[in-house]
């Protein structure tokens, strides 16, 4: 069962993001936007690669995050593949 969106299914065997990478991607999402208004105001944030500097950032949190998993995922029944007739 889904929560409205076949993309986004919800429920106990569902995995989702902690707070600081929820936090994180908020923030990377609003970073990266602010450049692309229109304007010279935000001219100078796309010339020095400020919403570059957000995606470096949120890459560096993923990789450091799945290098530090301790978190392991065991199931109470083994399902075999099924072969094709």
């Amino acid at each position: 069962m889904g929560c409205g969106c076949a993309a986004w299914p919800c429920g106990p065997e569902t995995a989702g993001a902690d707070r600081r990478t929820t936090v994180l991607l908020t923030g990377w999402a609003i970073i990266t936007a602010i450049p692309a208004l229109p304007g010279p105001d935000f001219e100078w944030l796309r010339t020095a690669g400020f919403g570059t500097a957000a995606t470096i950032g949120l890459w560096a949190h993923g990789l450091r995050r799945m290098g530090t998993m301790r978190e392991t995922i065991v199931r109470d029944e083994f399902e075999p593949l099924k072969r094709a007739a």
